[in-house]
């Protein structure tokens, strides 16, 4: 259920995936892959775990590579877009994944990253009931340093998905606006780029 619910939003944010090129950074075990190929994308996955990476073959219909996502073997501007879902908590260097993230996309493209809000009532009970790794390790980024990370690669926004599915909020970043007051109780949190 609550995949179902972090994967349509990072689908909403990707606009229109049919027909587009996606590379998803940390694809995991090809959940999110098997998603965005249904809603008729070509996409690329990228994990540096051998056993993500065999696990996610049955999942997807494009090309599986094992590498880091601070140093992607791709040209720039090659996808449509790109995506992350629950991905910045474990990699060492956010800046660089960022960074690589946004030289991937071509201009226009669409840079996507979904994480859970560590500071919703949701993210705090979970963050108190995760004792075993790869979760005990994981650093949980804050909304205001997603939009920092994405906001110098182009126009940023950030919505927020409480624990039913309804978008709560819609917010510009960078820029001021209305802040209502159950923006903390979003669960899951999708940043996401046009990129300049």
């Amino acid at each position: 259920m609550l995949f179902r619910i972090e994967s349509s939003a990072i689908l909403r944010q990707l606009l229109c995936a049919r027909g587009q090129t996606i590379l998803e950074v940390g694809c995991g075990t090809g959940r999110l892959l098997e998603a965005i190929t249904a809603a008729g994308a070509a996409v690329t996955g990228i994990d540096p775990g051998p056993g993500m990476v065999k696990l996610a073959v049955h999942r997807g219909s494009g090309p599986l590579i094992r590498s880091h996502s601070e140093m992607l073997p791709f040209p720039d501007g090659c996808f449509d877009a790109t995506v992350a879902m629950t991905v910045l908590e474990f990699v060492d260097d956010v800046p660089a994944t960022v960074s690589e993230m946004a030289r991937v996309t071509r201009a226009g493209g669409r840079i996507v990253i979904g994480s859970l809000n560590p500071v919703s009532p949701w993210g705090i009970r979970l963050l108190r009931q995760i004792h075993q790794a790869p979760w005990n390790e994981a650093r949980f980024p804050a909304r205001r340093s997603l939009v920092s990370e994405l906001t110098p690669f182009g126009r940023t926004r950030i919505t927020g998905v409480a624990l039913n599915g309804h978008a709560i909020l819609a917010l510009a970043g960078g820029q001021s606006g209305r802040r209502p007051w159950l923006e903390q109780f979003c669960g899951f949190q999708v940043a996401a780029c046009t990129k300049g």
